[in-house]
């Protein structure tokens, strides 16, 4: 909420009907939406490929490697 009173974006919040949702509607809607995330997550680590498992390790090493030759040519340049 801003400092403002006659912030007309909180005027809009305020004159919005409150909704009291059913519990068993969003037990079984967040059951359903853990079970998607569990599901997708598991369906990732079984089929993925074995490249596509190293690759963020590939990534980190490439990266390193990078940061040392740039290292290396410029402990050489200011020679």
């Amino acid at each position: 909420m801003s400092k403002d009173s006659t912030d007309p974006f909180d005027l809009e919040l305020s004159d919005l009907p409150r909704v009291d949702l059913d519990p068993t509607s969003v037990r079984s809607t967040r059951s359903a939406a853990l079970r998607l995330l569990h599901a997708g997550t598991n369906l990732e680590a079984t089929t993925g490929s074995r490249s596509a498992r190293y690759l963020p390790t590939f990534l980190y090493v490439l990266s390193a490697a990078q940061l040392l030759w740039a290292a290396t040519r410029l402990v050489a340049w200011s020679r």
